[in-house]
């Protein structure tokens, strides 16, 4: 192929056997080494042998072509090769001059040759019978590129019975696609040319015999029968027929000159043919008349001819002038001669007249023609009036109106060569008035068109303006950055581009507030339109990657959290599986009784991660050592230790640091009981409950404090606090106290403090009971927050700034928990989310927010609301009210459902409008927040619906916890404060304490250091013989 280095492409249609063909590429193959000719026969069923001869002599002028000295070669064989393929293809001779005039082209344009085709072709050919023949063509095509890589295309065409050249054409394109197409193009166009050549000759050859026919067949009125006449006829039918069947071999289409030779001769044959007529005519009937009648029967038809003319208003003034010669003419004559000179005068206005009709009806055909284009150009222009030019819809238009400015220069460039020739055919043509008439009215339609869609364009851009300054565009910018704001685990690439995105959003509203071009106002907000989908689509591609990235987050943290669980099992498994084993070790006939079952725990022990299986173990060793101990089986350690520890602590200080020690433990315990006695005298001041009661509370306290992972004082304040907000009975303070506890439990990050403030606002917001607010409030709020994006912590401090405003608007306690959640997910700002809820709230009633009061401004909101939630003209808003009596509200959470199941089918306009009214400017973030993401507040509402046991559920799970322990060992210690130093015994044991230290300052300062040694002794003999 010619994109192929080193290869040449010959495509030759030979009619050669496949056998002969081989032969032939072998031998050329074998002479030029590595290069390449490929012979493509392509013709089938030619059987004609003198065609196949000819055909292979035109071929062979490639020959001679590949000779020239001035011809450029760059498929790289060299000028030796070039006479290898010439010998090879020796077969093939053609004149110099031949070869010349094939590559001249290529020769003048310096162009390299690459490829040569030739395709054989068939064309019909009309004979004097009227019998169709077809003609054999061959089209031979060289192809080369140039030094600037343009591809070049020299197309010649060969008649194969004569050998000439009958058309040469000339291509230059940028590409081989676009070379083959120019060259089917050509192929199109050549055979389109022959048959509208054979088609004209056809005709003008049937209208040749038809005259003939009118003037030798016997059958007409006035056929010529002078010999001379006939003579004279016949030399010039012939001469006509002769150029018709030159013109029929020729090739391509016919000039206008070709067209107009056949037309005069033809029309001057009929002329001739007619002055035969007439003279012959004239002479028959004077024999038989008198030249009287004769004049009077020409007289009556010249009359009707004129007449005719008239109603078909064709008399022009050329026309009336010649009538009147010819009335003067059939006047005058007097004889044969004048008499058919009349006629033939007559006749020629005749042919005039019809020549004239015929233009005028083409005439009127053209302006028709023309109306109708330039009334398809109208309807285009007006299409395209306020038509963005660089959207599709116009680039689509504008093809099919250029297409039609092309019929109409075609049209118009015919219409003024018609009248150029025959000026006065305007006055006489129809079409011209309606053409004049119809330009007029398609000038003003576009006129109108053009101003209606001005008007409309700067009422939208009005409308835009309106928007622009009154901050609605950049409220829906806002809310998007908020909702950008929230999304966490967002990469560097996407925040760039979304805040580049931003900044083109406020430079497009900056526009449209500030430009006095309506134009450029449309076209900006349309770029804003655009940017501002793409943005939210983007968000919440983002959002659902956000809280996909999230999940596995908690997904990986729990899997963490798991396998730490798991190594610390495995851990506490080992540790207690040893302590088995020291046991065993240190009780010999415990382990002889027991070994079997020890050994199966330690084996259950081993490699254990299981929790259960673990604490299954532990109360099984420790049921072993219960019924081991009983039975007398077990070493007394207890006093053993005790001794050991104290010998071991003699060993190592004086017994005035034993004394000290006790003195410091002692301390510690009284100011444990201190610390409870100021906050129970808190409680006193407040409760109802006796003297005996208080005691009491104060020694559950340490119990309530070690069940539910507190300290004893924060019990004992709690309840202090419940007591002030009127729950100061010994059982409702005592029961506040432990559910605020368990909630502060339960909650991360949450204070038993800030427990109680919040239980406090919702139960006195919704009017709870004590009894009810285990799985009234606390289950609610902590399924919530383990099944939804936010946390006990965020809930209860929504609900204080907001769920005394719900309350007093019909909304239940889970409705406000199910709407701050639908916010706080996207939000992440419990503060504002509740204080949003709470303006929402009040809002929606009319009330305004800082006074509390009815609002003016707000008291149509409802009624607004309806028709900003209308999706569609026919379709219904969203109502406040739960019926048609518009007696009762809906709650705040239906309201809200109701608009967001209709928001997603608003347009941005309307939804931007129900933003701002709906939720004011101040709080549109949150409230578009809650519709967009409603389906979390209808979990949240399923959720708690089935949250009965969920706090106490939660509680056991923490029980659990080593934390949880460590707790109640810390408060085990508090209640042995609590039972060895009585509140009331408080005053004496510290008099004691503060004798015992000055007792042993005394001792020390007298003895000095042997003497406290001595004194150490002397208890530790005492301890030696304890246990």
């Amino acid at each position: 192929m010619s994109d192929v280095e080193g290869r040449i492409v010959l495509g030759l249609d030979i009619a050669r056997t496949t056998e002969q063909m081989n032969r032939d590429l072998n031998q050329v193959l074998t002479s030029i080494g590595k290069k390449e000719i490929t012979l493509s026969a392509k013709f089938e069923n030619i059987n004609d042998a003198k065609i196949t001869s000819q055909i292979n002599n035109i071929a062979k002028q490639l020959n001679q072509s590949l000779t020239m000295k001035d011809l450029k070669f760059n498929v790289g064989i060299e000028q030796s090769n070039i006479d290898r393929i010439k010998k090879e293809l020796a077969g093939l001779r053609i004149s110099d001059s031949g070869a010349k005039e094939l590559t001249k082209e290529f020769t003048s344009m310096n162009v390299a040759l690459e490829k040569v085709q030739h395709k054989l072709v068939e064309v019909k050919k009309a004979e004097d019978d009227g019998a169709e023949s077809a003609q054999k063509l061959l089209n031979l095509t060289i192809q080369g590129t140039t030094e600037e890589g343009k591809l070049v295309s020299v197309t010649k065409q060969y008649n194969v019975e004569t050998g000439e050249i009958v058309k040469t054409q000339t291509a230059i394109t940028d590409n081989l696609k676009a070379q083959q197409q120019e060259q089917d193009k050509l192929a199109r166009k050549s055979q389109a040319d022959n048959d509208s050549r054979i088609k004209y000759l056809t005709q003008q050859r049937t209208l040749l015999k038809d005259i003939e026919s009118s003037y030798t067949s016997s059958g007409s009125s006035k056929y010529v029968k002078d010999d001379n006449h006939l003579q004279n006829l016949k030399t010039q039918y012939e001469a006509i027929e002769a150029q018709i069947r030159q013109l029929e071999s020729a090739e391509g289409a016919l000039t206008q000159q070709q067209r107009s030779n056949i037309s005069s001769q033809i029309a001057d044959l009929k002329r001739l043919a007619k002055e035969y007529q007439n003279a012959e005519y004239v002479a028959t009937q004077l024999r038989t008349k008198d030249i009287s009648p004769i004049k009077e029967e020409q007289l009556s038809k010249l009359v009707e001819f004129e007449n005719g003319l008239k109603n078909s208003n064709s008399l022009t003034t050329e026309f009336k002038n010649r009538i009147t010669e010819l009335t003067g003419q059939l006047s005058n004559a007097f004889d044969q001669k004048t008499l058919t000179g009349f006629l033939n005068s007559f006749d020629l206005l005749k042919l005039d007249v019809k020549s004239f009709q015929q233009q005028l009806r083409y005439l009127d055909a053209q302006y028709k023609a023309l109306n109708t284009v330039r009334s398809k150009i109208s309807s285009y222009q007006i299409q395209m009036v306020g038509v963005d030019k660089n959207s599709n819809e116009y680039n689509a238009i504008n093809n099919q109106l250029q297409q039609q400015y092309e019929y109409e220069k075609r049209i118009s460039a015919e219409i003024q060569r018609i009248v150029s020739f025959h000026p006065e055919l305007i006055n006489y043509s129809n079409e011209f008035s309606k053409h004049v008439i119809q330009t007029s009215e398609n000038t003003a339609k576009l006129a109108t068109a053009e101003a209606k869609v001005a008007d409309e364009v700067e009422r939208t851009a009005n409308a835009y303006r309106t928007q622009a300054n009154n901050n609605s565009f950049i409220n829906s910018i806002d809310a998007l950055e908020t909702k950008f704001l929230s999304l966490k685990n967002v990469s560097s690439q996407a925040a760039t581009t979304m805040q580049t995105d931003f900044a083109n959003l406020k430079s497009l509203v900056e526009t449209i507030a500030t430009s006095t071009d309506n134009t450029q106002v449309v076209n900006a907000y349309k770029q804003y339109d655009e940017i501002i989908k793409k943005v939210s689509n983007d968000l919440d591609i983002m959002a659902r990657q956000s809280k996909a990235s999230e999940q596995a987050t908690r997904d990986h943290e729990k899997a963490v959290k798991d396998d730490a669980a798991a190594q610390n099992t495995l851990t506490r498994s080992a540790t207690l599986s040893n302590k088995i084993e020291a046991w065993m070790n240190q009780n010999t006939k415990a382990a002889q009784a027991y070994g079997d079952k020890l050994r199966e725990l330690q084996s259950i022990l081993a490699n254990n991660q299981n929790p259960a299986m673990f604490t299954s173990a532990r109360l099984e060793f420790t049921k072993i050592q219960s019924e081991a101990k009983a039975a007398g089986l077990v070493t007394n350690q207890f006093a053993a230790s005790i001794k050991n520890t104290t010998l071991q602590l003699l060993g190592l200080s004086s017994g005035v640091m034993v004394i000290r020690k006790i003195i410091s433990v002692v301390q510690e315990g009284v100011n444990t009981v201190v610390e409870l006695d100021t906050a129970l005298v808190d409680l006193q001041k407040t409760t109802t409950m006796s003297g005996s009661q208080l005691v009491s509370f104060y020694e559950d306290a340490n119990d309530a404090a070690k069940q539910l992972g507190v300290t004893t004082k924060d019990i004992i304040q709690s309840a202090a606090d419940w007591s002030r907000l009127g729950y100061s009975d010994k059982n409702s303070s005592q029961m506040m106290a432990k559910l605020a506890a368990q909630f502060a439990a339960i909650s991360p990050g949450v204070s038993i403090e800030e427990s109680t403030t919040g239980l406090v606002s919702v139960m006195k917001a919704y009017g709870i009971e004590a009894e009810e607010v285990l799985d009234g409030v606390m289950s609610k709020i902590n399924i919530v927050g383990n099944t939804a994006a936010t946390s006990n912590a965020e809930i209860i401090s929504g609900l204080q700034n907001s769920a005394s405003a719900m309350a007093a608007m019909n909304s239940t306690l889970e409705e406000n928990i199910a709407l701050f959640t639908a916010a706080q997910e996207i939000t992440q700002d419990d503060s504002k989310v509740g204080n949003a809820i709470r303006s929402i709230s009040m809002r929606v009633r009319g009330y305004d927010e800082e006074t509390g009061e009815l609002s003016e401004e707000l008291a149509n909101i409802t009624g607004e609301v309806y028709d900003l939630t209308k999706a569609t003209e026919d379709s219904q808003g969203v109502s406040l009210f739960t019926d048609e009596t518009q007696e009762h509200y809906k709650s705040i959470y239906q309201y809200l459902k109701d608009v967001s199941e209709v928001y997603d089918d608003l347009s941005e306009k309307q939804q931007q409008n129900l933003m701002e009214k709906l939720f004011g400017k101040n709080r549109a973030s949150v409230g578009q927040a809650i519709l967009q993401n409603f389906e979390a507040a209808e979990k949240a509402m399923n959720n708690m619906a089935n949250s009965a046991g969920n706090a106490d559920a939660e509680m056991e799970i923490i029980t659990k916890s080593l934390e949880y322990k460590l707790n109640a060992l810390q408060e085990t210690g508090v209640g042995v404060f609590q039972n060895l130093f009585q509140r009331e015994d408080v005053g004496v044991v510290i008099d004691i304490l503060t004798k015992l230290a000055e007792a042993v300052d005394f001792v020390t300062d007298k003895l000095g250091l042997f003497g406290t040694v001595a004194a150490g002794v002397g208890i530790a003999a005492f301890v030696k013989n304890f246990g």
